[in-house]
């Protein structure tokens, strides 16, 4: 009797352990978004803030700052048309995108930086991070990496100073890929 209790207890602190424990993957998560640099970027389509960094050898780590006051979501709402903003396009068949010129994206970064560090309070903070054995490099494009599939996207919340790691998503395409980086899909998160 007394080594089945014990066997018992043996199992379930062993159980509590594993499950409390997190895996290397979503360790170099958190890594990684501790760690960004102040790089900030504007989200087009669903328009919000956002910071991002590729690390060829650890993946591509990105933090969302979702707007949650009518007065942060206004502001973003006509943020390119205020501060005189285009995106530029580029016609490429397939691959059609907007980008931004290097004068606007410093004029973007200075502009994002200051308003997201003035009213962070204003902000749910969603990281999300890709382990780099799911990224490929585009040949003839520098420094540009593309998902490929099916992968593996790891979710955080900051809660407290903290990043918590809440999902691991399997990607199977790109219609996958785009639904899980709607501002919809983010807010869920929280």
């Amino acid at each position: 009797m007394k080594i089945k209790r014990t066997f018992i207890i043996l199992a379930a602190v062993i159980f509590q352990t594993s499950c409390s424990q997190p895996d290397k993957t979503t360790l170099e998560g958190i890594e990684g978004l501790n760690t960004l640099p102040n790089n900030y970027f504007f989200e087009l389509v669903n328009r919000f803030p956002f910071k991002s960094d590729l690390v060829k050898e650890k993946g591509q780590f990105m933090v969302c700052y979702l707007p949650q006051t009518t007065a942060e979501k206004e502001y973003w709402e006509d943020f390119l048309i205020k501060e005189k903003i285009s995106p530029q396009f580029r016609y490429k068949g397939i691959d059609d995108s907007y980008y931004y010129t290097q004068e606007d994206l410093k004029k973007m970064n200075i502009l994002l930086k200051n308003r997201v560090e003035q009213h962070l309070s204003d902000y749910k903070l969603i990281g999300r991070y890709t382990p780099a054995q799911y990224l490929e490099k585009i040949e003839g494009e520098e420094g540009t990496y593309v998902c490929k599939y099916p992968s593996q996207v790891y979710y955080y919340i900051k809660k407290n100073d903290q990043w918590k790691f809440i999902k691991k998503v399997e990607v199977k395409d790109a219609d996958t890929d785009e639904s899980i980086s709607k501002k919809e899909f983010l807010e869920a998160l929280y």
